[in-house]
């Protein structure tokens, strides 16, 4: 086992520092595309264009040349302290070889902001090391072996300079249309094992005005959509999927490929792959239990954001979703994640020429998202033998602009590819009711008309002849294995060990929420949890020292293992979690500083929402019950303390009110309220005082979830005293009933005895 795992670290990732670099040999990593072919090596030292997943470290005779693809797919993580250096295409073995000698800090900004992420990391260079940096995508690698110094090469790709409307604009479309279609039609003279994505949206479309154009046996290759249809847009993907299959003449998911799927000899090597590939970055694991005897294609719609507009307008919409996305409560982590984005804008605006804060979120989807997400999945497929091909994120496709000065629509240049390559295309629907609007399919004919494609009649290729499928047939025969890895690494999550010792560097709610998130979702439900065991794999690294990954995960007892205590847990939290928000107002500078809690449940940040003109606020969180707090006010003003409920929304994001029972607050010893509360997140009680400068305030503050006692004290009481009130009323009209029975009155007699009866009767 110790010389597979050995084996798969020196065959797919390197470690270059001041110490080794003299010895260092050209090599490749991943895999590219040259003249049309598939190369995995560099050996002749080709010029690259960016396209595939690859490092290629060239020694040159002063200097050592490290480059990597477009996407950044591998990710390069360096390492600067005064002359040393060192860096490495794998996150997770720089942390190892470097823990040893060198200082680390733990970078908890970062973790705070990664645990509750979308679906990677949002972060532009940070890590979870502080002194460890993530290098550009867009730049090459200079080790100058004169004087042992590390140096960085920014690579101009000019992504959406280049104007539709123009030659140069045309002759770049056609030339990667042309280019595309040969490399499809050069696979398929040599091989069946191709699989295009056909789905309802716009992304693989624009692939099929490529494969259709290439006049290949669309028999003999795997147009893949999705059967399984579990969610509603995957239905509507099926259906219009299936109308263009019927249109032009070929079948669905007809898996023709002649491989043999290996089973891993140890069921550890499908996370030691992903984990040395993705961990800290990406949070949802494709753990690849087998890999195929030969290499099979892929032509991906990878990225397809980055020709037709990342769909937020600005950096604050940016910014927006990206946080909305966790679909928790992240009131906490708003601090953290703000200060990284913010530092990560900062670098970018620096290193590229944007003026307009509405560019920004192009070019940060495709510097961070684009590499964390689908770069790291073409690297990790990869280690399986599947080629991914992504000709959506090809970097002269990309120099084009999306729309035009007159046309402000940035579906203009997937319009015009419909349009020039395979028009019919446009003839069906886009799932989701999406649409290309009628002005830009005019304006895009225009151009069309304008610049006339000269199309090519290509000669049709049908490929080797069909063996017997032997797809699925897995060599070896312990299948029981697949699912180990999950398995494995949920019940080292859900083992009393990981909450021990996860809840010493994080917050025990963290731990809760994440539980919580793994028993409501059903797609990729653990890949919070995966994030939890980066971020603590990270910190124990740095503190505790484990040899590797393998000593980690072994160091954990998964037979204390018991998954229903904590999910019961989780589901009861949130009705025992208090919110107090504190704000100290009167100018933009007032603010309050946290001094002293005697709270290991609490968590506290400045969320920006709570900031302006009358001053900096501060949101508390806990689940304690009994909160010791000792604040100190910046500037003279008004402390106004707000006792309220958590912001809990269920998964439609409606807001359901969580009741909490404040039973005590005593500020500076003095009780401030004389009955128990019963407050939610949107019934809040407030308390306020005068403050001056430096004055330090002490608050305790006691607390009782809902349970039927407190539910219906404040309700019985109030029913208590109305049928004090009513009775007392009865008693008032009998007697006055009383003495209109005694009287002798004529008007008695004559029926408004009858009336007043009827009139004060009760039932």
């Amino acid at each position: 086992m110790k010389e597979n795992f050995e084996e798969i670290l020196s065959n797919n990732f390197f470690i270059i520092d001041s110490n080794n670099f003299t010895s260092v040999n050209n090599q490749f990593y991943g895999y590219s595309i040259y003249d049309d072919k598939l190369i995995t090596s560099n050996e002749n030292q080709v010029k690259l264009n960016g396209n595939g997943a690859y490092i290629n470290i060239e020694v040159r005779d002063d200097v050592i040349l490290i480059q990597q693809d477009f996407m950044g797919s591998y990710g390069l993580y360096y390492y600067l302290n005064n002359d040393y250096f060192a860096i490495s295409n794998s996150f997770l073995k720089l942390v190892e070889f470097l823990k040893i000698n060198f200082k680390l800090s733990f970078n908890e900004d970062y973790a705070n902001s990664f645990l509750f992420a979308d679906l990677c990391s949002f972060v532009y260079e940070e890590t979870l090391v502080n002194e460890i940096k993530l290098i550009p995508r867009d730049y090459d690698v200079i080790i100058n072996k004169k004087d042992n110094s590390l140096n960085f090469k920014k690579i101009q790709y000019y992504s959406h300079t280049v104007d539709l409307d123009s030659n140069e604009g045309i002759e770049l479309l056609d030339n990667w249309y042309k280019k595309w279609v040969g490399i499809i039609r050069s696979l398929k003279k040599d091989t069946n094992n191709i699989s295009f994505d056909l789905t309802g949206g716009f992304d693989t479309r624009v692939l099929a005005a490529l494969w259709l154009s290439a006049n290949i046996d669309l028999d003999k290759v795997n147009i893949y959509t999705v059967e399984d249809c579990k969610k509603k847009f995957q239905k509507e993907d099926y259906e219009i999927a299936t109308e263009i299959a019927n249109k032009f003449n070929f079948k669905l998911n007809c898996n023709v490929m002649d491989i043999k799927e290996i089973m891993f000899e140890n069921p550890i090597e499908p996370i030691v792959l992903s984990f040395y590939t993705k961990l800290g970055f990406h949070k949802e694991m494709y753990f690849r239990y087998h890999k195929s005897d030969k290499f099979w294609f892929s032509i991906s719609g990878y990225a397809g954001e980055s020709i037709r507009g990342y769909p937020n307008t600005s950096w604050n919409h940016y910014v927006n979703n990206i946080l909305s996305r966790a679909g928790h409560n992240i009131d906490f982590l708003q601090y953290s994640s703000n200060k990284l984005l913010k530092s990560g804008k900062d670098l970018f605006l620096n290193r590229y020429d944007i003026v307009e804060d509405d560019e920004l979120p192009e070019y940060f989807y495709n510097d961070v998202r684009v590499r964390h997400h689908y770069g790291k999945s073409l690297v990790e497929h990869f280690f399986a033998n599947e080629v991914i091909l992504t000709p959506l994120a090809d970097p002269e496709l990309l120099k084009l602009k999306m729309n035009s000065e007159t046309l402000d629509d940035k579906h203009l240049l997937i319009t015009l590819i419909y349009l020039r390559y395979c028009p019919e295309l446009l003839n069906f629907k886009f799932e989701g009711n999406r649409f290309i609007p009628d002005k830009t399919i005019e304006y895009a004919k225009k151009i069309n008309k304008k610049y006339p494609f000269d199309s090519t009649n290509y000669t049709f290729i049908s490929g080797p002849e069909i063996k017997s499928i032997t797809n699925n047939q897995l060599e070896s025969k312990n299948n029981d294995k697949s699912g180990f890895s999950v398995d494995l690494l949920k019940k080292i999550f859900y083992s009393k060990d990981f909450e021990n010792k996860f809840s010493k560097v994080f917050p025990i709610e963290f731990y809760y929420e994440i539980i919580d998130f793994i028993e409501k979702e059903k797609f990729h439900p653990l890949k919070h949890a995966y994030a939890a065991l980066s971020v603590l794999k990270i910190y124990d690294d740095i503190n505790l020292h484990h040899k590797n990954l393998e000593d980690w995960l072994d160091s954990f007892d998964i037979s204390n293992y018991n998954v229903f205590s904590p999910v019961i847990i989780s589901k009861l939290l949130k009705f025992n979690k208090a919110r107090i928000d504190i704000k100290n107002e009167g100018n933009s500078e007032n603010s309050i500083q946290v001094i002293n809690y005697d709270d290991d449940c609490l968590n506290y940040s400045y969320p920006n929402w709570f900031k302006n003109k009358k001053g900096k606020g501060l949101l508390i969180s806990s689940l304690k019950s009994h909160l010791k707090l000792k604040i100190k006010c910046i500037n003279d003003g008004k402390l106004k303390i707000y006792l309220k409920g958590i912001d809990f929304k269920d998964k439609n994001n409606n807001r359901i009110p969580i009741y909490i029972n404040y039973t005590s607050v005593l500020i500076n010893g003095k009780e401030q309220i004389t009955n128990d509360l019963l407050v939610c997140h949107d019934s809040s009680h407030l308390i306020e005082l005068n403050v001056n400068d430096s004055d330090i305030i002490d608050l305790e503050i006691k607390w009782d979830s809902i349970n039927h006692s407190v539910l219906f004290k404040n309700r019985e009481k109030e029913l208590l005293e109305k049928n004090k009130k009513l009775k007392n009323e009865n008693k008032l009209l009998n007697e006055q009933n009383l003495e209109l029975k005694s009287s002798n009155s004529n008007y008695w007699r004559s029926g408004i005895y009858n009336k007043i009866k009827n009139l004060f009767s009760f039932d």
